[in-house]
């Protein structure tokens, strides 16, 4: 609140019984000295009979920083939010430039095939010059040697490594042949996966370590064999975030990949995780028709692999800890769960995609006409504003409209629910990457603003 500015006061939050008092305190000590002076007196004979309360203090370690600035957004908290800076767990580090490098080598695991050897492809354009490519047959894999010659014919030296992820020698013997061959190991990207989808009855020993072994067990295997690097990125799925029927096994392994993304975060390593949807261009549901099928029955579309590879480049140069990449039918996905699975979220965006107006878009621009550009942006921050707070659970925003979303507390998924209750008030369908990032109400509102006056008509949902 800024007097000089003659800001307006909210009078929503004083429906609680609060009262707000002005002190004009310098004014005060020049006009009534005398007065000033009895109070201060006063005050520090308290203080010195040790009568005055303490004021309520949250104390954080240095380490759960964001846990703190969660409190603080939700506006949970009584008196003071403090962060103690002496912590033993904490450890700080300067980051390194995100970007790739041609002088270090990257390391895809499950990189000979599917969307691993896109992966790969993705690396060499980024301006990758040494790749390490890991799968359980290296270069006899089908395709496999086709894949090396179009890599190097686009100037990477490429070497194609038969080994198990999920067997702690395997990989160890791979990084080692890296480290006396090759240049410093620069990034990770843990891309290996094998399905073995049955019911919960049906799961047994076998089943578990065929799916949690290159997946779980890999990861674990390539995070403790390794020190720091530019980026360590692990691909997980939706189905650790709502779970899918049959994939018990499969579910559990891409837990671990988040739950180790941020265990990574807290020993100050690089580490990011990305939560697939469905990927139509390459792997299983390019391969078989009925799978694609039943996932587009589900309520989850097919995205190309340009739109995968932008989330990809996303996480890598914006060094995001989490990301969710997925085009759905909310209504027809949360149809197709089985009872009890997901969380509220699913909820969420459930009721946000099924209750959308059509042609709302259309009739907020009509309602422009009589607003002036500056008119235009309040309302767009205005109507931001409500949504971030419902899906944040704040009664009024605790933020400046100038602050980064992310740094208030925002993940993947309340981008999506965001993004989500915009398309149902206004008609316009952003990206999720739009919000990936964590741009501030004014940044948002801008890029709002701009595709409502200026984009065609196709970019506006249906």
């Amino acid at each position: 609140m800024s007097f000089e500015q003659d800001a307006p006061l909210n009078l929503r939050p004083f429906n609680e019984n609060l009262l707000y008092a002005s002190v004009d305190a310098d004014r005060l000590m020049a006009s009534r000295p005398e007065y000033i002076a009895g109070i201060i007196s006063e005050l520090l004979d308290l203080m010195t009979e040790k009568r005055l309360g303490i004021v309520p203090v949250t104390l954080f370690s240095a380490s759960r920083v964001e846990e703190a600035f969660r409190l603080m957004a939700r506006a949970k908290h009584i008196g003071k939010v403090c962060v103690a800076i002496r912590d033993s767990e904490l450890q700080l580090r300067v980051n390194p430039p995100r970007r790739i490098r041609p002088d270090a080598t990257y390391l895809v695991t499950g990189g000979l095939s599917g969307f691993g050897l896109e992966t790969a492809k993705w690396l060499v354009d980024e301006g990758a010059r040494h790749l390490a490519l890991v799968s359980r047959r290296g270069a006899d894999a089908p395709g496999a040697r086709d894949a090396i010659r179009y890599l190097e014919a686009r100037g990477a030296t490429v070497r194609a490594f038969a080994a198990d992820v999920g067997h702690r020698v395997d990989i160890a013997t791979v990084l080692d042949d890296i480290a006396a061959t090759m240049p410093p190991l620069g990034g990770i990207i843990h891309s290996a996966t094998v399905l073995d989808d049955r019911s919960l009855a049906e799961q047994d020993r076998a089943s578990l370590d065929r799916v949690l072994g290159p997946k779980a067990q890999g990861a674990w295997n390539l995070h403790s064999l390794t020190a720091d690097l530019d980026f360590f990125v692990l691909y997980s799925s939706i189905s650790s975030l709502f779970g899918t029927r049959g994939q018990a096994n499969y579910v559990a392994a891409n837990c671990v990949l988040n739950s180790l993304a941020t265990l990574r975060r807290r020993q100050g390593l690089a580490a990011s995780v990305i939560q697939w949807g469905v990927l139509g261009e390459t792997g299983i549901v390019a391969r078989d028709v009925n799978t694609a099928k039943y996932l587009e029955q589900m309520g989850l579309s097919a995205m190309s692999i340009d739109d995968a590879l932008m989330g990809l480049r996303d996480v890598i140069y914006g060094d995001l800890e989490s990301l969710t990449v997925v085009e759905a039918d909310w209504s027809r996905f949360a149809a197709s769960l089985v009872p009890m699975a997901g969380d509220r979220r699913i909820t969420l965006l459930t009721n946000a995609a099924g209750s959308g107006a059509p042609g709302a878009g259309a009739e907020v621009i009509e309602a422009f006409k009589g607003l002036s550009e500056e008119g235009r942006r309040d309302h767009i921050q205005a109507l931001l504003a409500k949504i971030v707070t419902s899906v944040m659970q704040m009664e009024e925003p605790s933020f400046a409209l100038s602050q980064p979303l992310h740094e208030v507390g925002m993940d993947s998924i309340m981008g999506l629910e965001i993004a989500a209750g915009l398309e149902r008030a206004i008609g316009l369908r952003l990206n999720a990457l739009d919000l990936a990032v964590g741009p501030s109400i004014e940044q948002l509102a801008q890029t709002i603003l701009d595709r409502l006056t200026n984009a065609a008509p196709e970019e506006r949902a249906a």
